[in-house]
């Protein structure tokens, strides 16, 4: 009986706790993807086309070098922050900063190339992009302080804070007629130099608990690993953007990223509302089990009609008529956000049970369909061609995952799904 009465405080306080920091985590999540949305309404209500599209492109390649940036460093001081250590955090922004420098170069060669072509606008867009990018992503590592303590709602404020300042400036940039140069700073800029100061209020307390003179070391190579990880599973949306800008142009970009906005607010959503699921996930066993991939195909049928929902009623409204061919796109993309839920449910699977090698080939594989059917059906046309490859891309993640875990468990007593 007290064994049992330990298990039930023991499960309430799990309860407790996970609906209180999962709160403050849904609620960021929630306020990125609104702030996006507006930020993209805005975007299509105040400048043309071509000029989102160039904005959405330096975004993108910046991101995509991002790699150098050694993001996975977070993860890596995040697990010595849990255990206490704190001070290799501080020596992780020295790191990133350095790394991030070849970003810079990079970048300073690539606008050099687009002066030279004729594009002097993006190829300043995509300097001043290239400069900022290093104190943009170096100290990016601060809310790990706070996670690493479970205190969520510390981390949560402050990214909420910094979501709406930046929501607050680019809106207002626009409403003035600002050009992409000005958008493109501003958007690295206000995150940058609120990390700073979050990093700075960290470092502060830190070295007030005298961690200085315990400088652990930084698990580098394992910070390397974690970052090729989590680069591979997000190239997808940059390898888009890229196909995108250069097969149909800008002003075609533009009307992708205001479809694809819409299917990244409900996968935000559902994103969030699954990682109250994840501790289950952990303690359910290594094997997917029937009763959960049901669950999260289920999910599918509310995310596939709030997404038609909002196309119905809210689209026209917010965007207007001039992206007629967006909602024309997001209807196309019904299927792929109806299996979005299952995607992500195997995903946090395949995480939770640290088979890395399983997400990484299942990915590599998706992004090779993804871009093979972007080249060979651009003769279709900017519909077909990105219903067809996207639809290609969600199927081939989805079946490479369940594949690659089927051959991962041959010649192993367990089964992969019960």
């Amino acid at each position: 009986m007290r064994v049992f009465q330990k298990k039930t405080k023991k499960f309430k306080a799990d309860i407790e706790y996970f609906f209180r920091n999962g709160s403050w985590v849904t609620i960021r999540y929630g306020v990125i993807v609104v702030s996006g949305l507006l930020i993209s309404v805005a975007f299509s209500r105040l400048v043309t086309k071509e000029l989102y599209g160039q904005y959405q492109f330096v975004i993108a390649f910046i991101s995509f070098l991002s790699l150098l940036s050694l993001p996975g460093l977070n993860i890596v001081t995040l697990r010595e922050s849990i255990k206490g250590n704190d001070w290799p955090l501080v020596a992780s922004v020295k790191k990133s900063f350095c790394w991030s420098i070849f970003m810079s170069l990079i970048a300073c060669g690539y606008a050099l190339h687009l002066w030279y072509g004729g594009k002097e606008s993006l190829a300043i867009a995509v300097l001043v992009a290239g400069v900022l990018a290093p104190f943009y992503y170096a100290p990016n590592n601060w809310y790990v302080f706070y996670e690493g303590k479970k205190d969520f709602f510390s981390s949560s404020i402050r990214i909420v804070f910094t979501q709406l300042i930046l929501l607050f400036l680019l809106c207002g940039a626009l409403f003035y007629g600002s050009g992409l140069i000005s958008l493109v700073a501003i958007y690295y800029t206000v995150p940058a130099v609120l990390a700073f100061y979050y990093f700075f209020e960290v470092r502060k307390i830190i070295l007030s608990r005298g961690q200085a003179l315990i400088q652990e070391s930084l698990d580098v190579v394992l910070g390397m690993i974690i970052t090729f990880q989590k680069y591979i599973a997000g190239l997808s949306e940059n390898i888009v953007v890229f196909f995108v800008s250069f097969l149909f142009g800008f002003e075609l970009l533009a009307v992708y990223q205001v479809a694809n906005m819409v299917v990244l607010a409900i996968a935000g959503f559902v994103s969030a509302l699954l990682s109250l699921y994840f501790p289950h996930i952990v303690q359910g066993g290594k094997v997917l089990r029937l009763k959960d991939i049901g669950y999260s195909l289920l999910a599918g049928v509310p995310s596939m009609v709030i997404f038609l929902i909002f196309l119905r009623f809210f689209f026209f409204p917010l965007y207007g008529e001039a992206y007629q061919e967006s909602l024309l796109l997001g209807y196309a993309l019904t299927g792929v956000v109806f299996l979005i839920p299952f995607k992500t449910y195997l995903l946090n699977f395949f995480t939770a049970h640290k088979k890395n090698k399983i997400i990484i080939g299942a990915n590599m594989l998706a992004i090779v369909v993804l871009s093979s059917s972007l080249y060979f059906t651009q003769s279709l046309g900017f519909h077909r061609s990105l219903a067809i490859s996207l639809y290609a891309f969600q199927g081939t993640l989805i079946g490479g995952l369940l594949v690659l875990s089927y051959f991962d468990r041959v010649g192993k007593k367990d089964t992969m799904i019960y």
